[in-house]
């Protein structure tokens, strides 16, 4: 598994007009991770990578890992914030 290669499956369903969602649920079901999906969905859709990381995020597809994700965000802006 590839960038390349993900980034051909997503472009190839976009073509025969699979929604975002159904992309995303293929780069998942192949086993590529939630990071490779958002840089995926930038450059194929063409978002910057912060709003490529909120689609990505609160899509269906990743609806399961929302909570965890954002926990691990507010740790480490906590350690941050203690570390200055």
């Amino acid at each position: 598994m590839t960038t390349d290669t993900a980034l051909a499956t997503a472009s190839e369903l976009r073509q025969k007009g699979e929604r975002w969602d159904a992309v995303l649920a293929q780069l998942r079901s192949d086993g590529y991770s939630k990071v490779e999906a958002i840089r995926v969905t930038s450059r194929v859709v063409g978002l910057s990578l912060s709003e490529a990381k909120r689609l990505v995020h609160y899509s269906p597809v990743w609806s399961d890992t929302q909570d965890a994700d954002e926990h691990l965000q507010e740790d480490l802006l906590a350690e941050l914030e203690r570390d200055n």
